[in-house]
């Protein structure tokens, strides 16, 4: 028997179906637009009381190293470290949720890898991140945060209980290079290190976040002042309470009119195969 071919156009119609769908879906997932969340902390048995934000602003204690030669390219890097919360904002006023920082802790522990295009930290340089993942931390009490002996990130104070977790969507990274002077640093040269991250929200305490519900995604930006920067020669850095915010999207369900699209097309493609399979 011959077989029946679908015609050129009606391919593509079928494929640009299935292309139209999974375009409208993929496009709301790496930008959130930021949302008013309330918290909880009591349902992650922390002292402290609700308080409602549209932004976190967190001090940024991490170590950024150097690996080697990238594949295709730049060079590989590795960071670690932790996000303390230290204020957060509603509609551009900043306040201190009661109990914060005194009677409990709530902090966000990362590691992460990438790429940039420069070999050192004597030029500036821009990069991606490759892989990044985190927890968000609670711990009754008050927790140390700071760079130890070694150049070292650390988190000092009781156990912790896990709120969130979340890995990478997007990330970029940027490195300026300012005039030596005033920096109190050891190297003496004034660096800016920057980043922006889009990562997941796997919510492992659901009724720690009261309002809205549906599924987050952390957005964070970061533009540390070059004072908190000592560059490790020859390819390190640490930021010892850089500056950041932090921000909860609410990641939009596709309509149905998108889903129906994508399901026809996908069906449409089944049919055909199978009609080519019976010939």
């Amino acid at each position: 028997m011959i077989s029946q071919r679908l015609s050129a156009p009606r391919m593509r119609a079928l494929l640009g179906s299935v292309a139209a769908g999974i375009g409208v879906l993929l496009a709301g997932t790496v930008y959130a637009a930021p949302v008013v969340v309330t918290y909880n902390p009591a349902a992650a048995l922390l002292s402290g009381t609700q308080f409602t934000a549209d932004k976190l602003n967190v001090l940024d204690f991490a170590r950024v190293d150097l690996t080697g030669p990238a594949t295709g390219g730049g060079t590989n890097f590795v960071e670690s470290g932790f996000l303390q919360l230290v204020t957060t904002s509603l509609n551009n006023v900043t306040t201190t949720p009661t109990g914060l920082n005194s009677t409990y802790s709530l902090y966000y522990s990362f590691s992460g890898t990438g790429v940039q295009n420069a070999s050192n930290f004597n030029t500036a340089s821009t990069g991606t991140f490759s892989t990044l993942t985190y927890q968000l931390l609670g711990a009754n009490g008050t927790t140390a945060f700071g760079i130890n002996g070694a150049n070292q990130p650390f988190a000092t104070g009781a156990a912790t209980t896990i709120i969130a977790t979340g890995s990478l969507i997007s990330g970029s990274t940027s490195f300026l290079v300012n005039a030596p002077g005033s920096c109190n640093n050891t190297s003496g040269i004034c660096d800016s290190p920057g980043a922006s991250v889009a990562a997941t929200v796997v919510k492992v305490i659901p009724t720690f976040y009261l309002s809205p519900t549906g599924t987050f995604q952390l957005n964070a930006a970061f533009n540390n002042d070059a004072n908190i920067v000592n560059v490790i020669p020859p390819g390190a850095f640490t930021l010892n309470g850089g500056g950041g915010d932090a921000t909860v999207g609410l990641v939009p369900v596709p309509e149905p009119s998108t889903m129906a699209v994508l399901g026809f097309g996908l069906l449409g493609l089944g049919l055909a195969y199978r009609k080519r399979q019976s010939r």
